[in-house]
């Protein structure tokens, strides 16, 4: 038996409401408008395109082949999903046929008078969304015209924002809004001129590839790899047909595709404003990932390689990178000099290549402490105050360390003579966990020390581990490198402020009375047994060499005298 459908169940879409949605896929944006534009002049076999501007709007004109057919080029125009061009390349292009709209749907412009071949058409762009009996009968205002018109001309009535954005939208530094211009791409395809001059159409700066590394080709179209991280990590690029598509590619490499032929990925549809992230893309991806480990990992590329092009691949894929690597990246660790903050701990040199069976000296970051008692204290700062004693030394940045021998630095310091100080001791290199063969004196004027956490605001808030024979010196050089000036809450001037403090509030600790060298007379009154009393006069002490007083002796008013020594 037959089932008789009741009408309309195979209608599955509302026309109206997804016709009435079409405006909202468009970003009310000129710069968009004109992409789709240029877009159709290059699917048209255009060779030139002239843009004129005026106070009521503009005038965009092609050479291009027109609208074909006549009046049903109009209705083909218009009509959602349907397009039309003499293209060899259009299938692959694979248009939406929605462009034009974006023109109709930008709330800035009131009318849109299309013109090719022996017809005009002027569309209303508040009516043409609204009124449903005016979009259903637009071919009432279809005018025939007594001279032809070559290739496809539209005259757009907006106003003078919007004429003003346009002009902005071809001057990279005055347009904000995007990063590519919408003219930027079409070297080769289109030749563009605003209000008579030219408008350079070479690929956006960011999208060059000034120095190539790899030049090959994918699915036939031109594919360039280079290295370049001054525009960022997102830096990549497809040329589709003209219309610069930026890609999101998290690497220091960057490559561009310039596809003039066939469908090597997919763009996002209606704008192409991204690529459709589909097996088409993985396998671009991949392509260029496998590529870029090729060049990088031959060792014949060695006079091209870099550093910084080794550590790329080690972020892309570290478990192929350490498989197939014939390298590692090492930086030279270098010695401590004097320290204003923890951002100065720890200091590593420029990273550097080795290949596996010329490697440097590698020692694991951090130190490792025993105290008195033997118990074992990972530190994690303060490897940089050893690093005369141990003399140059790498540590490992990228590489595969199961087949590399790193060393770790250990430390037992000597005889605790005050809260974290302690005499200097002994170090030596140990590999893994087992500590070394052979212990060796802390011999060097320069304390040695280590730490886990670091202090915003003060000295004795850090948990150090010092070894010296000279806490004072410490206190005024090397303790800065527990300084961790990062804070959510509160400038750098009020931290350094309180931790410069609380320095001097430990000195004093350690050598009695004392003030800074710049003093104020309320720090030599705190010292005086009558406190109100006014000090009268400061005598200044010398050492034997006579250049730099050490200690100055305050009076006051009632004879009272302090010798302080200075910070």
């Amino acid at each position: 038996m037959t089932t008789q459908m009741p009408d309309g169940l195979t209608d599955l879409i509302n026309t109206d409401r997804v016709r009435s949605s079409i405006r909202h896929l468009f970003q009310n944006d000129i710069a968009e408008c004109l992409s789709e534009l240029f877009q159709n002049s290059q699917r048209a076999r255009a060779r030139t395109v002239e843009i004129v501007t005026c106070e009521e709007g503009f005038t965009y004109r092609d050479d291009g082949h027109g609208l074909l057919d006549g009046m049903e080029g109009f209705h083909t125009l218009l009509k959602i999903a349907e397009s039309n061009f003499d293209n060899e390349t259009i299938t692959d292009q694979d248009p939406m046929g929605l462009g034009i709209h974006a023109l109709l749907a930008h709330d800035a412009i009131r009318q849109v008078t299309f013109a090719s071949g022996d017809y005009r058409l002027a569309l209303d762009t508040k009516r043409w969304w609204a009124d449903r009996d005016y979009y259903t009968h637009w071919f009432t205002q279809l005018e025939e015209l007594q001279e032809p018109v070559e290739g496809f001309e539209v005259i757009v009535a907006a106003n003078a924002k919007l004429v003003q954005q346009l002009k902005q939208v071809f001057a990279n530094s005055t347009y904000p809004y995007r990063k590519t211009g919408p003219a930027e791409g079409y070297e080769g395809y289109l030749e563009i001129t605003l209000d008579g001059a030219k408008i350079d159409t070479r690929l956006p700066h960011w999208a060059r590839t000034e120095q190539p590394l790899i030049k090959t080709s994918y699915q036939g179209s031109r594919l360039t790899v280079g290295f370049d991280c001054e525009y960022g990590a997102h830096n990549s690029s497809v040329n589709w047909y003209g219309q610069v598509i930026e890609l999101d590619f998290h690497s220091g490499f960057k490559f561009h595709l310039d596809v003039r032929s066939g469908r090597p990925v997919n763009p996002l549809s209606p704008t192409r404003r991204g690529l459709i992230k589909d097996a088409a893309y993985e396998a671009l991806i991949r392509f260029v990932k496998d590529e870029i480990f090729r060049f990088a990992f031959d060792t014949n590329n060695r006079a091209q390689v870099k550093p910084e092009y080794v550590a790329a691949c080690f972020h892309m894929d570290g478990e192929r990178a350490r498989r197939e690597s014939p390298y590692i990246v090492a930086a030279e660790l270098l010695p401590l000099d004097n320290p204003s903050s923890l951002e100065d701990l720890d200091c590593k040199g420029d990273n550097e290549l080795f290949t596996y069976d010329r490697v440097p000296r590698l020692l694991a970051e951090g130190v490792i402490v025993l105290d008195r008692e033997r118990q074992k204290q990972e530190d994690e700062h303060g490897l940089s105050s050893f690093i005369k004693l141990v003399g140059k030394c790498y540590v490992l940045k990228h590489g595969d360390s199961a087949r590399l021998k790193v060393e770790s630095l250990w430390w037992k310091s000597g005889r605790q003579v005050r809260e974290f100080f302690h005499e200097p001791g002994e170090w030596g290199v140990g590999v893994g966990d087992h500590p070394p063969a052979v212990w060796h004196p802390v011999e060097q004027e320069e304390p040695v020390f280590s730490f886990n956490d670091a202090s915003n605001w003060e000295v004795d808030a850090v948990d150090w581990t010092v070894g010296t024979t000279d806490i004072v010196a410490f206190l005024r050089n090397e303790s800065w490198a527990g300084f961790d000036q990062e804070s959510d809450e509160h400038n750098y001037e009020e931290l350094q402020a309180s931790y410069e403090e609380s320095i001097d509030r430990v000195l004093r600790e350690v050598i009695g009375n004392c003030v800074p060298v710049r003093f104020t007379v309320y720090d030599l009154q705190s010292f005086m047994p009558t406190k109100d009393a006014r000090i009268q006069k400061v005598r200044y002490h010398y050492d034997g060499q006579g250049i730099s007083p050490q200690e100055i002796t305050a009076v006051n008013a009632k004879g009272e005298e302090v010798r302080l020594r200075l910070l």
